[in-house]
C-alpha cells in the first residue's frame, strides 16, 4: 500500500511539474483539497454503513481504474491528464489510508493495537523504500507514464488485501452507524476532537509550505521530466529507509520518554528548527533536508503518537470522525496552506521563499502549543474514559509515559479513595440505607446492589462461619477492602488470600496502596504479595518493587518472592539491572542484624522456591531474599548452582561460584556482599570467561539436580 503510494507520488509529482509551472502547484491543491472535502463525507459515510473494510477495497479498485484511464490518455492529453493524475492521487492517498489504519483500530481492541502501530509503521516504512526503488529503476528502464499501468496493478492487489484483512476483524463494541452529517457535530461537542482537528489542519498547512518551497527548488534544479522522476524517486526511497530507521530506533522510545503529546510536537518541532534556517541561508541542500525531515517524522515518530490518539475514544465517535479528521479538516489545512502560498506570490514575488518559510515556521510554532493542549485533552479524555469504565486498557500493553501514567493516577485513586470512603460509611451507618456512595467533587458515581451490601455485612461480621461461607463464592470487586483487612486474620490467610487473587486485576492499585502503606497491620502487608504474584501485570512488578522499601524485611523478602515468581513465569514483566542491584545494595545495608542467620517467622505456602530451598538448611533468609533480588536480572540456572556451590565446604567449588558472582556482579556489589559469602577463605581462581565458569559448575553433580 505505502510502496504504491511513494512510487504515485514521484510519478505524479515528475509528470505534473514536466508540464506545469510549480507556481501552479497551489490552485491544484486547493482543487484537490475541495474535492477531498466532498469525498470525505461520502467515504465515512460508507464506512459507517459498511465498515472501514469494503469501504477501503472498493476505494482500491477505483483508484486502480483510474490509473487505467489515465495511462491511455497521458499522451493524448498530457496536460489535463497530469493535472487529473495530481488530483486523483491527492484525493485517494490519503483516504484508503486512513481507511486502512480504520481497519486496524476495529481489528484490534485499544490496548492491543499499541503493540502492532509500531511493527506496522515498519512495513510502511519498509513499503515507502520499495515504492522508492521501483519508481526509480522503472524510470529509468521505461517512460514515466508506464508506471501508471503497475500503479493500476498495485492499487488492485492492495484492495483485494484490505478485504481480507479486514475481514477477520474483531468488533469489541458493536455500533449503531452513524450519518456522516452528524461527524461535523461530534466534533463540535467534543472538546478533545477539536483539539485533534486543529493540530491536524496546521500541521497540515505547515507541510503544504515546506511541500511548495521544495519542489519549486527542485524544478528550478531539474527542469526535465526524466531528471525529476529519478529524483524524486530516490528522495522518497533515502527518506523511507530514514523513516525505517527512526520507527525501529526511536519509536518505542519517544512514546516511553516523551509520552505522545512530546512525539507529535517532534514534527512541528523540527520545522520550526530547519525552516529557519533554511529560511536564513536558502541553499537547494537545507531545502531538500527541510522536505526529508519532513517527511521521515510524519511517517514514523508522529504517525505513532497521532494514532495513540484515537485511543480513548470509543467505536461511535471514532468510526464518521477519524476520516472526516484524517481526509477532511487535512484537506482543508491544505487548502488554507495553498492559499497563502497564492497570496505571498501575488503580494511578495521578489521575497516568495522566505516569506513562505516564515509562514511554515509560524504554523510550527502553533503547532507545538497545540501538542502540549493535546496532551492535556489526552489525558482529562483518557481519565474519564477509564473512571465510567467505557474502556478498559491493560497495563502490560501501554507503551507510551502519558497512558501509563494517567493509568496509575486514575485507576489508583478511583479505586482507594472511592472504596475507602465507602468503608468508612458502613461502620458508621445503616447498610440498608448506603445504596449509592460518591466522592466528593466526583462526577463519577459507584453504584452497591445490595448483594454486594450484604457481602460486606458479612464479611464485617467477625463469625468464622459467616465469612468462610462468603469467601466460598465469586465475589465482587468493590469488597476488596474489606478482604484486605481479613488478611490480619490468621485462621482466614489461604481463603482470603484466593479470593482476593480472584478480584486481583481489578483492584491492583487498591493492593499496592495498602502495600505499601505503613499503617496496615504487617500481617496484611507480608501477605499481599502473594497476592499480586498472581497478577501478570507491570503494574504490580512496580508495586511489589515499592514493597522492597518497606521498614520491615518480613514484607520486603515477600516482595522478593512475589517479584521472582512473576518475572519467571512472564517473560515480558520487566525489572531493570539497575533497580534489582540498588535493592540488593540496600538490602546489604540496612539487613546487617540478618546476616548472622537469623530467622523469620515463616508461613505455609504453596510456592517454595528452589532458591529457598537451597537457603532454608542455612536459617539464613537475608542471604536468600539478596539472591532471589539478583534472579530477577541474572539468568536462573547458573545463579541457582552458585547458590547451592555456596552452601557445600568445598572450597573449589565454592571458588568457581565465587568467580561467577563475580564475573556478573558490579565491583560495588561485590565488595559489600563478599564477606558475607565467606570469600575471605577461597583463594580467587584465575580470570576465565563466563561460559566456562558456568560450564564447571553444571559438571559438579551435587548441584545439578533440580535445577529447571
Amino acid at each position: 500500500m505505502i510502496a504504491q503510494q511513494v512510487a504515485g507520488k514521484a510519478t505524479r509529482d515528475a509528470l505534473f511539474l514536466s508540464v506545469h509551472a510549480a507556481t501552479e502547484l497551489p490552485k491544484v491543491t486547493i482543487a484537490s483539497a475541495v474535492l477531498s472535502v466532498f469525498s470525505v463525507f461520502a467515504f465515512a459515510s460508507a464506512q459507517a454503513r459498511f465498515g472501514p473494510a469494503r469501504s477501503g477495497a472498493i476505494a482500491f479498485l477505483i483508484s486502480s481504474v483510474l490509473f487505467v484511464i489515465e495511462r491511455l490518455f497521458v499522451e493524448t492529453f498530457p496536460t489535463i491528464t497530469a493535472t487529473a493524475l495530481y488530483v486523483h492521487i491527492s484525493v485517494f492517498g490519503v483516504l484508503v489510508i486512513s481507511g486502512f489504519w480504520s481497519v486496524i483500530n476495529e481489528r484490534f481492541d485499544p490496548h492491543r493495537a499499541k503493540k502492532y502501530i509500531t511493527r506496522i509503521g515498519v512495513g510502511a516504512a519498509l513499503g515507502g523504500i520499495a515504492g522508492g526503488v521501483l519508481a526509480h529503476r522503472l524510470g529509468a528502464m521505461l517512460r514515466p507514464e508506464a508506471l501508471l499501468w503497475v500503479l493500476a496493478g498495485m492499487n488492485a492487489f492492495c484492495g483485494v488485501a484490505l478485504w481480507i484483512v479486514g475481514r477477520r476483524t474483531i468488533q469489541i463494541n458493536p455500533i449503531t452507524p452513524i450519518r456522516v452529517r452528524s461527524a461535523a457535530r461530534v466534533v463540535r461537542n467534543t472538546p478533545y476532537l477539536q483539539q485533534i482537528a486543529s493540530l491536524v489542519a496546521v500541521v497540515a498547512l505547515s507541510t503544504v509550505l515546506v511541500d511548495y518551497v521544495f519542489k519549486a527548488q527542485t524544478v528550478a534544479a531539474l527542469p526535465d521530466r526524466a531528471s525529476l522522476l529519478s529524483f524524486f524517486a530516490m528522495f522518497y526511497a533515502l527518506t523511507g529507509i530514514a523513516t525505517v530507521l527512526v520507527q525501529v530506533g526511536l519509536s518505542r522510545v519517544s512514546l516511553e520518554k516523551l509520552g505522545l503529546g512530546g512525539s507529535i510536537a517532534l514534527l512541528p518541532g523540527a520545522i520550526v528548527v530547519v525552516g529557519t534556517l533554511a529560511a536564513t541561508v536558502p541553499r537547494f541542500s537545507i531545502i531538500i533536508a527541510l522536505g526529508a525531515v519532513d517527511a521521515i517524522l510524519t511517517n514514523s515518530l508522529f504517525r505513532s503518537g497521532y494514532e495513540l490518539l484515537y485511543t480513548p475514544l470509543t467505536e461511535n465517535k471514532k468510526r464518521p470522525t477519524k476520516t472526516f479528521i484524517d481526509v477532511g479538516v487535512e484537506r482543508l489545512g491544505d487548502a488554507a496552506g495553498s492559499g497563502i502560498i497564492l497570496l505571498v506570490l501575488f503580494l511578495l514575488p521578489a521575497m516568495g521563499v522566505k516569506a513562505i518559510l516564515g509562514v511554515a515556521v509560524a504554523a510550527g510554532l502553533f503547532a507545538l502549543w497545540l501538542a502540549a493542549s493535546l496532551h492535556r485533552g489526552y489525558i482529562a479524555e483518557l481519565a474519564d474514559k477509564l473512571r465510567t469504565g467505557s474502556i478498559v486498557i491493560d497495563s502490560r500493553s501501554v507503551i507510551d509515559s502519558t497512558t501509563r501514567r494517567t493509568l496509575g493516577e486514575t485507576v489508583t485513586g478511583l479505586d482507594r479513595n472511592r472504596l475507602l470512603e465507602e468503608v468508612q460509611r458502613l461502620r458508621q451507618g445503616s447498610l440498608r440505607e448506603l445504596a449509592v456512595s460518591t466522592v466528593p467533587d466526583e462526577p463519577v458515581h459507584l453504584t452497591r446492589s445490595e448483594g454486594v451490601l450484604e457481602t460486606i455485612a458479612d464479611l464485617e461480621s467477625g463469625d468464622d462461619a459467616r465469612i468462610r461461607s462468603v469467601l466460598g463464592r465469586p465475589l465482587d470487586w468493590q469488597v476488596g477492602p474489606h478482604l484486605i483487612a481479613l488478611l490480619a486474620v490468621d485462621e482466614l490467610r489461604s481463603p482470603v488470600i484466593e479470593a482476593l487473587r480472584a478480584i486481583a486485576p481489578r483492584t491492583i492499585g487498591m493492593l499496592v496502596d495498602s502495600l505499601v502503606d505503613s499503617t496496615q497491620p504487617l500481617a496484611v502487608r507480608r501477605r499481599l504479595p502473594r497476592v499480586l504474584r498472581a497478577v501478570a501485570s507491570q503494574r504490580a512488578i512496580d508495586g511489589l518493587l515499592a514493597g522492597l522499601t518497606d521498614p520491615r524485611f518480613e514484607v520486603r523478602y515477600e516482595c522478593g518472592r512475589a517479584l521472582a515468581s512473576l518475572v519467571e513465569k512472564n517473560r515480558d514483566l520487566l525489572v531493570t539491572e539497575t533497580v534489582a542491584f540498588g535493592a540488593v545494595r540496600r538490602e546489604i545495608e540496612r539487613s546487617q542484624g540478618f546476616w548472622s542467620g537469623s530467622t523469620i517467622a515463616e508461613e505455609p505456602d504453596e510456592e517454595v522456591s528452589l532458591l529457598g530451598e537451597v537457603f532454608r538448611a542455612r536459617s539464613n533468609r537475608s542471604l536468600e531474599h539478596v539472591f532471589t533480588l539478583l534472579s530477577l536480572v541474572l539468568d536462573r540456572e547458573p545463579l541457582l548452582l552458585a547458590a547451592r556451590a555456596l552452601a557445600l565446604e568445598d572450597d573449589g567449588i565454592r571458588g568457581t561460584a565465587l568467580e561467577y558472582l563475580s564475573a556478573v556482579l558490579p565491583d560495588d556489589l561485590k565488595r559489600a556482599l563478599w564477606p558475607h559469602l565467606g570469600a575471605a577463605r577461597v583463594t580467587p581462581a584465575p580470570a576465565r570467561d563466563r561460559q566456562t565458569i558456568v560450564d564447571d559448575l553444571k559438571r559438579d553433580t551435587r548441584l545439578t539436580k533440580n535445577t529447571t
